[in-house]
């Protein structure tokens, strides 16, 4: 009777098993359910805290995806520069220890308990080389030169690109800061100084140039900064039913880059006698497992956007970053994340690249 039982219960083991096999078969070819798995898939790479040394134009990066709810609340996202320190950071002394190829900083005495906020350059001889850090293997020329089938009627009035935010409570430093408090707050939900502000002054300037675009204002990281690209995601879908002329959609962030002694980095460039923040385009793939088989095109129109702005405005582009998520980028082959400088940079100083990445765009897609 024994011998009975165990057949009994390794048949309903095997058909359990079996059962669940076709189940999982069915799920993984069915788009739903892989849209779903992918959102799992970023909350594993992208949010869950990790660090992946990056070696990056001479650099060491690590980079810090630490974007989970409760975590984030005490930390910032952040490519971590290293490098050695010849300056106590817990002085009074005056600090001046730039990395190098950076710009020389002013900074005064370190008031008490503050790090330094330091200017610097994170841009690439070659605009070509990706930080990638995928598996992948990309022939960036070709797709540089690639055929892009997106054309511009003069006389449409449809709208054409979509700005939004899936992380708009993003906020830079004040104006002519030269420390940040290690405790003070990266975020705000003041649309006149966090990333809404950007993209105000982005679809402004695009409207501008006659390319019409629309502005989605929504905090979608206000109440979880979790469940902020499952929100965007469904923002954008609504879009492009209501608007399905919207060929663009433009993820508009700032990034966050620090130094291993924790001094604070503010990515720019001068453009004439002013500072602008410098710009990094954000590509997406299906390698993390999403439903995502053109994301080649939307690297081809970031490598696109990324040359055409460095000829307008040399030093000002971050090399393209190749990512293994998503970034809700397979809705359309137009949608990019543009990182429009650090946390370590000022307003006005995003604002500004707003406006260049706006004219630049602009001027692409028209042939000018």
């Amino acid at each position: 009777m024994n011998i009975l039982k165990k057949i009994k219960s390794n048949v309903w083991g095997i058909l359990v098993i079996t059962l669940l096999s076709i189940i999982l078969v069915i799920a993984l070819n069915t788009p739903a359910f892989t849209n779903v798995w992918a959102n799992t898939v970023v909350d594993s790479t992208f949010y869950i805290p990790k660090r992946n040394n990056i070696h990056f134009d001479g650099n060491t990066i690590l980079r810090e995806a630490c974007f989970g709810a409760t975590y984030y609340d005490t930390q910032e996202k952040a490519l971590i520069l290293h490098r050695d320190l010849t300056t106590p950071l817990n002085d009074n002394s005056s600090y001046k220890n730039p990395p190098e190829n950076s710009i020389e900083p002013i900074i005064e005495a370190k008031p008490d308990g503050m790090f330094p906020i330091i200017e610097c350059d994170l841009s690439t001889d070659n605009i070509l080389q990706l930080n990638n850090t995928t598996a992948l293997s990309v022939n960036t020329q070709y797709l540089l030169g690639a055929e892009y089938d997106f054309e511009l009627s003069s006389n449409s009035k449809e709208p054409l690109v979509l700005i939004l935010h899936t992380h708009a409570t993003e906020c830079y430093s004040r104006e002519g800061s030269t420390y940040y408090d290690p405790l003070g707050n990266t975020r705000s939900t003041d649309d006149d100084v966090n990333m809404v502000a950007v993209g105000k002054t982005i679809a402004e300037k695009l409207n501008e140039y006659g390319i019409t675009t629309l502005h989605c204002t929504l905090q979608h990281d206000a109440d979880s900064y979790r469940d902020a690209y499952s929100k965007s995601a469904d923002t954008i879908k609504k879009y492009l039913t209501a608007y399905p002329s919207i060929k663009y959609v433009f993820d508009i962030h700032r990034d966050a880059v620090m130094y291993d002694d924790s001094s604070k980095a503010k990515a720019v460039c001068k453009i004439g006698d002013n500072n602008a923040a410098q710009i990094m385009i954000l590509a997406g793939t299906d390698a993390g497992g999403a439903d995502f088989p053109h994301w080649k095109k939307n690297l081809s129109l970031a490598l696109k956007i990324t040359d055409k702005i460095e000829k307008n405005h040399p030093g000002i582009m971050r090399s393209v970053s190749l990512r293994g998520a998503s970034y809700n980028q397979q809705y359309t082959d137009g949608s990019l994340l543009i990182e429009i400088g650090t946390d370590g940079n000022t307003l006005s100083e995003a604002k500004r690249s707003g406006e260049i990445f706006a004219e630049s765009f602009a001027k692409l897609i028209k042939e000018e």
